[in-house]
């Protein structure tokens, strides 16, 4: 099983999200970019963590990304997201169910509920402090991670 829990005020965290009119109006161009994170060799259990710029490096530094979703080739339960700029905690989505669309995750979840900021957004310079996981209930499942992004030329979650 995967949820997703918001916290409307964690003491010591300062998370970068941004709201979908932030992202447009500072919107250059979208991404998608490849992560091969593999599920552990423990059923169920979160595999080793991977970062967004293992396997493909084309964010740039200095520009802003916002995480809008993923695609995968393979299903699998849940697909995590932490890094220093979400105060480290863990954060995703179940990935590769047919009813649940992925590819624009974050944009529809914000599109829910307009008065949040809950697009993830991160500095092409932190890509490599970006760290994706997967948890499934078949062991060392790689279902090929797409990170879906909108480039950004400055940082959404500011304004």
């Amino acid at each position: 099983m995967s949820w997703l829990t918001e916290y409307q005020d964690l003491p010591g965290v300062q998370a970068s999200f941004a709201n979908w009119n932030s992202v447009q109006a500072n919107r250059f161009t979208e991404i998608g970019v490849a992560c091969n994170a593999v599920a552990s060799g423990t059923k169920g259990a979160y595999g080793a963590t991977r970062a967004a710029n293992a396997d493909d490096t084309r964010w740039t530094g200095g520009r802003w990304y916002a995480v809008i979703g993923f695609t995968v080739q393979l299903p699998v339960t849940t697909i995590s997201f932490k890094g220093p700029m979400w105060g480290n905690f863990r954060f995703g989505l179940p990935a590769g169910l047919p009813t649940v669309s992925t590819a624009n995750y974050f944009l529809d979840l914000q599109r829910q509920y307009p008065n949040e900021n809950l697009i993830p957004v991160f500095n092409g310079y932190d890509a490599g402090s970006v760290l994706l996981e997967v948890a499934d209930a078949a062991a060392s499942t790689s279902p090929k991670i797409d990170i879906i992004a909108v480039e950004c030329k400055n940082n959404p979650a500011s304004g």
